[in-house]
């Protein structure tokens, strides 16, 4: 990455300034590393919490995968894995708030919007309306199934930002995240550990707060 990076030139032949290499390197480092930790770990929360969908993903796998390591050209074979880190996401978005700056005056629904204001919105908040997602608290993948998803507004799901802003590391983390289930789902059954009050931390990204404690059992061959 860094080397396309550096052999990047813009439309007058000019290579990439350093400092918006350094930040495009930190952005991606980011967004492919905190990110991915955070929803890995609620993605085996929920896991563990949903027997039912947690066999699924297994069967799942071992029809593609028949116990080998995952690949990235395995991927679009695994559509309900693909559906579990989306309904993760949608519950336990790891950039739960985001802001926006306009550039010149506006209006947004009556109200007058001055330049250089800071808008804040959180996909936190969207992604639980109930108007957009039924039962908007339970852990769903099949909410994302194409004729389920049909007539939901385009932002009502955006774990990632959206529009020219949107995350250059979005994709890289979701493409992380599925290949670390995958190898960890085939080789392990993980337990939350009773007792434990899980709750979501605001920080940076949104982590388990106090960490997560399951335990870790490995699976017959």
């Amino acid at each position: 990455m860094l080397s396309t990076l550096l052999a990047v030139r813009d439309e007058e032949g000019e290579p990439m300034p350093d400092r918006q290499l350094r930040d495009e390197v930190v952005t991606m480092l980011v967004a492919g590393h905190e990110s991915t930790g955070a929803t890995l770990s609620w993605a085996l929360y929920l896991l563990s919490c949903y027997p039912l969908v947690a066999r699924r993903v297994e069967a799942e796998l071992a029809e593609v995968l028949g116990g080998r390591t995952p690949g990235f050209q395995d991927l679009p074979r695994l559509p309900y894995l693909a559906m579990v880190l989306k309904e993760t996401l949608r519950l336990y978005p790891p950039f739960w708030m985001l802001t926006r700056t306009p550039l010149a005056d506006d209006e947004l629904s009556g109200h007058r919007i001055p330049a250089g204001s800071i808008l804040m919105f959180s996909s936190y908040v969207t992604q639980r309306r109930p108007d957009f997602w039924p039962n908007p608290e339970a852990f769903d993948p099949e909410r994302f199934l194409p004729e389920r998803s049909e007539g939901r507004p385009q932002f009502a799901y955006y774990p990632f930002g959206g529009g020219p802003r949107l995350c250059i590391g979005g994709r890289l983390a979701e493409m992380q995240a599925l290949l670390v289930l995958a190898a960890v789902l085939q080789r392990y059954d993980l337990h939350a550990v009773p007792g434990q009050r899980v709750e979501p931390a605001a920080m940076l990204s949104l982590r388990p707060r106090g960490g997560l404690w399951m335990t870790l059992h490995e699976r017959a061959s």
